[in-house]
């Protein structure tokens, strides 16, 4: 059960924060208002002969409940259980009939009952009896006598089914688990494997392993191939900000993610704090906040208090943190994990340019820095924000404040819809613009913003060139060279855009499969990640609703 990857449990992106929800853009651009939005990001997770799982991006506002409706009668309901939990966001139909087309949509409802209108129709087949497609497997890892296999079923609820290992074509064993130790091997020699399922379904692609070379006088050797691996915290634990090495530390749905040094720094969201992470051990600390302590005050480590962090962003010396549920902009000194207010007021929502307190901030989200400056992602406001460090004086590079749009151009003429990751690099910034399911680049010096990949209100999973390529509410970025890597929120899967070129190529994870599988290859999978940063050959990501941090050593992909 373990592997369903929490499919039951309370499905919860981000989003939930933002008081404005990803809706269509009529005639391109409308005026943001802060209400109750319709649930967004419908998708049929899967299928079997006889029911459907979907899930969907939390709508905003005062949500109590949300509604299912088959081929447009309600079939179904999930509500939250209290003031601070938020209602599930997957739902589990149920004896439906094999090889049979359904159209599902979902509203939400406050605690008065009012209702939403209805998400837009997705449709879901169900499959064949006894037809539960080929499972798509990795060699995970091998010694001088065993190999390490693990496999993602394909449209069917994992334990519903069991599986068949075959080796060199004979069968060797079965399991309702999906992965397999295969023991008793001789060193250095290869072996092929698949996997089908109970049902005899096709068999998975076929897999070679060797086994590893005898190290000179016996012993066993282990060589660990994963490319995609866990760095800290434990995939479905939502124990908060526990301090601990590897798997023993826990997280609340990490966020943003940067680095100084090998050391990472962490905005763990519901738990209020910033978390350090060493690279070299996976020892997990607490540098500022108190767990599950909401505030806004300033102090030097647990006398500290934050409100949702978001994105994070450092310059060697500092941290900066955007506190997103308190409208401001925070300074962490990483030596004495002093924390400060440098823009914006705890409290007051708006999107007016001054200087330090005077300034307002409608949840900022994405955060970066030249060293000089720092630029925010101002999703509440559509609009991307500069702070002078040395002044305080905050502008808005980008944008109109409580306008949407989609719209390439200089300054106020281009348009944005709930910006969220930001990077800073060569004198460009680089925005995940989630609703508009696009990455976008700005021009520092001249403010002109264009269009780098993706194209608005199109969501999709397609590698390509340029606006031939989709994402689906993409989030965080970093940027080396003539690289840049997004962590493609609502697909849980990391992509690769190089600059030059404009393509955009899947280098890790499964679109639609969301889990936390470590694997060897691309075949791992994440949970809506958000925050992602790059340290040498390896992406770190902030694997949110696995409550992990992730590690992807891109030289073995």
């Amino acid at each position: 059960m373990d592997r369903v990857f929490g499919l039951f449990t309370a499905v919860v992106f981000l989003f939930t924060a933002l008081l404005a929800g990803c809706g269509p853009l009529p005639g391109g651009e409308a005026t943001v208002t802060a209400v109750t939005s319709v649930p967004s990001g419908l998708t049929i997770t899967h299928t079997t002969s006889s029911s459907v799982i979907l899930t969907w991006i939390p709508s905003t506002g005062a949500v109590f409940s949300y509604t299912i409706y088959r081929n447009g009668v309600e079939v179904g309901h999930t509500s939250n259980a209290g003031v601070d939990t938020l209602a599930p966001t997957t739902f589990t139909d149920t004896n439906l009939s094999p090889i049979t087309t359904y159209y599902y949509s979902v509203s939400s409802a406050t605690l008065l009952g009012e209702e939403s209108d209805r998400s837009n129709p997705v449709a879901a087949t169900t499959i064949a009896e006894g037809d539960a497609g080929p499972p798509v497997a990795t060699v995970n890892q091998t010694t001088t006598s065993s190999i390490t296999i693990s496999w993602i079923p394909s449209g069917v609820v994992p334990y519903l089914v069991s599986y068949r290992i075959y080796r060199n074509g004979t069968q060797i064993a079965a399991t309702t688990g999906t992965m397999y130790v295969d023991t008793n091997l001789s060193p250095g020699t290869t072996y092929t494997y698949t996997i089908t399922t109970s049902t005899e379904s096709p068999q998975s692609t076929q897999l070679l392993a060797t086994t590893q070379q005898s190290a000179g006088g016996g012993g066993s050797t282990t060589t660990s191939l994963k490319a995609i691996s866990t760095l800290a915290g434990t995939a479905g634990s939502r124990n908060g900000s526990v301090d601990g090495m590897g798997s023993a530390a826990a997280f609340g749905l990490p966020y943003g993610i940067t680095r100084v040094g090998t050391d990472l720094y962490v905005t763990d969201s519901s738990s209020h704090t910033i978390r350090k992470i060493e690279t070299s051990t996976g020892k997990v600390t607490t540098l500022a906040g108190r767990n599950n302590v909401r505030g806004s005050t300033d102090g030097a480590g647990a006398a500290a208090s934050f409100n949702g962090p978001r994105g994070i962003a450092t310059d060697g010396t500092n941290l900066y943190v955007a506190d997103s549920s308190n409208n401001t902009i925070r300074k962490i000194v990483i030596a004495t994990g002093e924390v400060s207010t440098l823009a914006g007021t705890a409290g007051a929502r708006g999107a007016t340019d001054a200087v330090r307190a005077q300034a307002s901030f409608f949840t900022p989200r994405g955060i970066a820095t030249d060293g000089s400056n720092v630029y925010v992602a101002d999703s509440g406001n559509q609009v991307i924000r500069k702070i002078v460090l040395a002044t305080g004086e905050v502008s808005t590079l980008a944008g109109k404040a409580g306008t949407r749009g989609k719209t390439d151009g200089i300054g106020a003429a281009a348009g944005f819809y709930l910006p969220y990751g930001i990077a800073c690099y060569g004198g460009r910034l680089y925005v995940g613009d989630s609703c508009n399911h696009a990455i976008r680049a700005i021009d520092i010096s001249t403010g002109l913003v264009s269009t780098l990949a993706g194209t608005a209100g199109k969501a999709g999973i397609y590698d390509g060139f340029g606006t031939a390529a989709s994402f689906t509410y993409p989030d965080g970025l970093v940027v080396e060279g003539a690289t840049l890597y997004v962590a493609d929120t609502g697909n849980s899967t990391i992509r690769r855009i190089g600059l030059d070129s404009g393509e955009v190529v899947t280098i890790a994870g499964v679109a639609g499969s969301s889990g936390s599988l470590d694997s060897s290859g691309t075949y791992g999978t994440f949970f809506a990640p958000h925050g992602i940063m790059l340290l040498g050959s390896k992406l770190y990501v902030a694997d949110t609703n696995n409550n992990t941090i992730r590690q992807v050593s891109l030289d073995m992909l």
